[in-house]
C-alpha cells in the first residue's frame, strides 16, 4: 500500500510551509487509491417504529394441582323474584311476497250423458194433391242491343296464280249462245245465229 513519505532533512514535528502543499497533495492521492474511510460520524436519531412484529405463539401452561380445602356446603335458595313487566308489542314484520299461482286444475266434463231413449218410428202420411199451376209471368223487356264490335284488319291479297289463257278446251255439249264454238264429237261447231242476239 502507498504511504506518505517523510521529508527526512526535517523532523517530524515541522514541515517547511513550502512543503505542506506536497504532503497534503499526497494524502488525498492516498484516500483517493485506498478508499481510506474517516472517521465515523455521529449516530442519527432513531427512526419512529411504524411496523410491530407478528405476535408470538400463546404459550401452554399446564393447570395447577386442585387446592386441599372441602368443598363448603351448598347455600339456601333464594326467594324467586316477582314477574317482570311485559316489554312492548314488536313492530309487525314485513308481509311476505306472494306466492306463485298454482297451475290450473283438470276441468271435468259438463254434462253427465244420460242414457240413450228408445226409437220411435213415425209412419209417414199420404203425399197430399198437388196444386195448381200458377200463371205464367210477364215476358220482361228486351234488354239493349250491344254495341258492334270493331271490325277485323283486313288480310293481304293472296299470290298471283298462273295465267292459262293460252289453251282453249271448248265444250263437249251446245251451250246454245249464238256463235259459241263446241267440240260435236270430236268436230268443232259454231252454234247459229247472230252473237249477241237469239239462235230462235
Amino acid at each position: 500500500m502507498a504511504q506518505i513519505t517523510p521529508d527526512p532533512a526535517l523532523p517530524s514535528e515541522s514541515y517547511d510551509d513550502n512543503r505542506i502543499p506536497a504532503i497534503l497533495l499526497q494524502a488525498v492521492q492516498q484516500v483517493n487509491e485506498n478508499n481510506i474511510t474517516g472517521p465515523t460520524g455521529p449516530t442519527g436519531p432513531a427512526g419512529a417504529n411504524t411496523s410491530t412484529g407478528p405476535t408470538g405463539a400463546t404459550g401452554i401452561g399446564r393447570t395447577g394441582p386442585r387446592g386441599a380445602g372441602a368443598t363448603g356446603p351448598t347455600g339456601v335458595t333464594g326467594l324467586t323474584g316477582s314477574d317482570g313487566r311485559t316489554g312492548p308489542t314488536g313492530p309487525t314484520g314485513v308481509t311476505g311476497a306472494t306466492g306463485p299461482t298454482g297451475g290450473t286444475g283438470f276441468q271435468g266434463p259438463n254434462v253427465i250423458p244420460g242414457p240413450t231413449g228408445p226409437t220411435r218410428t213415425v209412419a209417414t202420411g199420404p203425399t197430399g194433391a198437388t196444386g195448381p199451376s200458377g200463371p205464367t209471368g210477364r215476358t220482361g223487356p228486351t234488354g239493349p242491343t250491344g254495341s258492334t264490335g270493331v271490325t277485323g284488319i283486313t288480310g293481304g291479297a293472296g299470290p298471283m296464280g298462273p295465267i292459262r289463257n293460252d289453251v282453249y278446251i271448248p265444250p263437249t255439249t251446245d251451250p246454245r249462245v249464238p256463235g259459241a264454238m263446241w267440240n260435236n264429237g270430236g268436230v268443232l261447231v259454231f252454234c247459229p245465229g247472230i252473237i249477241g242476239g237469239s239462235d230462235t
